[in-house]
């Protein structure tokens, strides 16, 4: 065992990928690094597992870095070294992290059985799960040099977060209102899947300044985002957004969901969370427009008002954005608050689709 600390061998291939990033590893490996890379942000726990076999292999060039759990025979804990290690360095330098505090504790990468060519874990897409694979039997089987294979994907790393930083947002000004909901729902649909935080930050965007238009908010305190992978449970949270009173107590809050069906199911759901606290006013929100059972869910929010006090309203996110967008001075300022946000929180692609829109 090497007497550095695993943090030490990370910060120095990070400071090899800023000074002098050219490395000689494999085409092939180079070819599924730039995938990996390429997909940082919707294959988070890929990059904190590949990066995590790759230190472990530095560390300790004997064991097989493919049999990822202690359980294993000869194997490690991945999941260790990545939450004590790798996430938080990944943090640390603005690379995509797992919020949660390791990749190998997600479904697709906790399989109990070694990352080979026969892992059954469902990493999503394929071309990923194929290059994760490969760059783990090249680490294992044919002699890769596991700290050139760090490197280089650090400086890939890097190129793409200093990209995504230097990039301005267009901030268009004059917008009707039917405009403006329309070109939000377009950036939804074009980010497919790295979309879903989307829907919250705009209807946050909206309460940025309905906080301190309306009288209805005088003494409230609209609380910060929290991540969006965070549950509801850890974080304190009754849902995505939340207004608490004077009082500091939870006062408004609303829960967004992305494409699925407002239903009976997920009034309860929401009601589940917040039926012990005396919160005023619970929006749950939906991309999609449609109803799933409307009378029923009707019957359910007469019963949660009956019972708690609470006024519950079901809409669609859409039709609610442009009702909140009526009551603000100036709705092209919340416009200027969903780039405010897209600039903090979004991910290149994002930030890219966005700028794709007024092409």
């Amino acid at each position: 065992m090497n007497s550095k600390q695993p943090v030490q061998y990370l910060d120095n291939a990070y400071q090899r990928a800023c000074s002098c990033p050219s490395v000689s590893i494999d085409p092939d490996v180079m070819s599924g690094l730039d995938i990996i890379a390429e997909n940082r942000e919707r294959c988070k726990a890929v990059l904190a597992v590949i990066v995590t076999l790759m230190l472990k292999k530095i560390i300790s060039p004997n064991q097989d870095v493919r049999k990822h759990q202690a359980g294993m025979q000869n194997g490690f804990s991945a999941r260790g070294l990545d939450s004590s290690t790798v996430t938080p360095f990944l943090r640390s330098k603005d690379f995509p992290y797992m919020v949660s505090g390791a990749g190998a504790l997600t479904r697709s990468l906790e399989q109990a059985v070694p990352y080979d060519e026969n892992y059954t874990g469902h990493i999503r897409p394929q071309r990923v799960k194929n290059a994760f694979l490969s760059c783990v039997d090249a680490i294992q089987t044919k002699n890769l040099n596991a700290n050139d294979a760090l490197v280089y994907l650090f400086a890939r790393l890097i190129e793409y977060r200093d990209l995504d930083k230097n990039i301005k947002l267009n901030r268009p000004i004059h917008m009707s209102i039917k405009d403006m909901v329309s070109k939000i729902n377009e950036h939804f649909e074009k980010c497919g899947g790295e979309g879903s935080e989307l829907p919250v930050l705009a209807i946050y965007a909206v309460y940025r300044q309905l906080a301190v238009e309306l009288q209805r908010y005088k003494d409230c305190v609209l609380l910060d985002l929290q991540a969006h992978t965070a549950a509801d449970s850890r974080s304190g949270f009754l849902g995505d957004i939340q207004v608490n009173g004077a009082d500091e107590q939870p006062f408004e809050i609303v829960e967004i969901k992305h494409n699925i069906k407002l239903s009976p199911d997920l009034v309860n759901d929401c009601y589940n969370k917040f039926k012990s606290t005396p919160v005023k006013t619970y929006y749950l929100l939906s991309t999609n427009e449609t109803l799933k059972n409307p009378e029923a869910i009707s019957e359910r929010i007469l019963h949660i008002q009956k019972n708690h006090g609470c006024q519950m309203i079901v809409n669609g996110l859409q039709t609610s954005l442009k009702y909140y967008l009526r009551l603000l001075a100036n709705p092209n300022d919340f416009l200027h608050q969903y780039v405010d946000l897209i600039e903090d929180r979004g991910s290149y692609n994002v930030k890219t689709q966005w700028q794709n829109l007024w092409k």
